[in-house]
């Protein structure tokens, strides 16, 4: 709170030159209640005893994070989707397990891509999820043995599963969530890996 005036002093007495102290010419002022007490209210609380502190945007961290698993259930569910394919042109012989194994990383590709679209909304230890998934569809696409292709996928899960361990949230309601958002993601991902034994060819 105050005042603040800009333009002509006629206290400051003097012209300003080159070399002049301007400051040595401001009058000395002590403004009354310079610097007052801060005031900070804290609304709420409950009836067992005073206010409660949080982040103040409850209900909208737990939409957004409400929202974020919605997202990834639904690519989570995309992704199984396009592995199912995968198989099904297995199954009809229109592609041998190299070629299987190459669709299959294809679609761990664009599961990454997709994750990677929103991963801002995502808590702050699934931010490397699109990449450690995008280095399993990597090791998938080369591997030569079901073991290895397997094995890259299981490393993803692990992976994930260190990513929910770290997760922390203001509301206990909110971190329930969040850790539903990296279950689904571990968990289509563990489908794929059961499904990559398919490739009895490699």
């Amino acid at each position: 709170p105050g005042t603040l005036l800009v333009g002509l002093n006629p206290e400051i007495s003097g012209i300003a030159t080159d070399g002049t102290n301007l400051s040595a010419n401001l009058p000395i002022t002590t403004p009354v209640g310079w610097n007052p007490a801060d005031e900070i209210v804290i609304e709420g609380g409950s009836a067992g005893g005073g206010p409660t502190l949080g982040t103040g945007l409850g209900r909208s961290n737990r939409a957004a994070a409400a929202a974020a698993l919605e997202f990834v259930e639904r690519a989570s569910a995309d992704l199984e989707r396009r592995v199912a394919e995968c198989e099904r042109r297995l199954d009809r012989a229109a592609i041998g397990a190299r070629d299987y194994t190459s669709c299959v990383a294809d679609a761990l590709d664009q599961y990454a891509s997709t994750l990677e679209s929103r991963i801002l909304e995502l808590p702050p230890p699934f931010r490397g999820v699109a990449a450690t998934i995008r280095q399993a569809a990597r090791q998938v696409r080369v591997a030569r043995t079901v073991t290895a292709a397997r094995g890259a996928v299981r490393t993803a899960v692990a992976e994930i599963r260190k990513a929910i361990a770290l997760v922390r949230a203001d509301e206990p309601e909110v971190a329930r969530i969040q850790v539903r958002q990296g279950n689904a993601i571990a968990s289509a991902l563990q489908s794929v890996e059961t499904k990559l034994a398919k490739a009895v060819g490699l």
